[in-house]
């Protein structure tokens, strides 16, 4: 992969990025609102947002933390079988 390609594709990555996390801070922002105007409308909107979200946006936003974790905990589970 030369230098243009990754470029691109890092620009696609943080696109996707920041189209999940606005999607998500507009539910936050949904449910807010629902707090402060106690109409359950706004609850619906932000939980059903947040679902969706959760179901197609977290690879795209939690990929990175959740391989770090992965390997925190193959290395953990590989000492605590050394000492074993």
């Amino acid at each position: 992969m030369n230098k243009q390609e990754f470029k691109k594709n890092a620009r696609i990555k943080n696109s996707e990025k920041t189209k999940w996390m606005s999607l998500l801070l507009l539910a936050t922002l949904l449910f807010f609102i629902g707090l402060t105007t106690k109409q359950y409308l706004f609850y619906i909107l932000a939980t059903s947002l947040a679902f969706y979200v959760r179901k197609n946006g977290y690879n795209t936003l939690f990929k990175d933390y959740d391989n770090k974790q992965l390997a925190k905990r193959i290395k953990a589970e590989a000492m605590m079988n050394k000492i074993k």
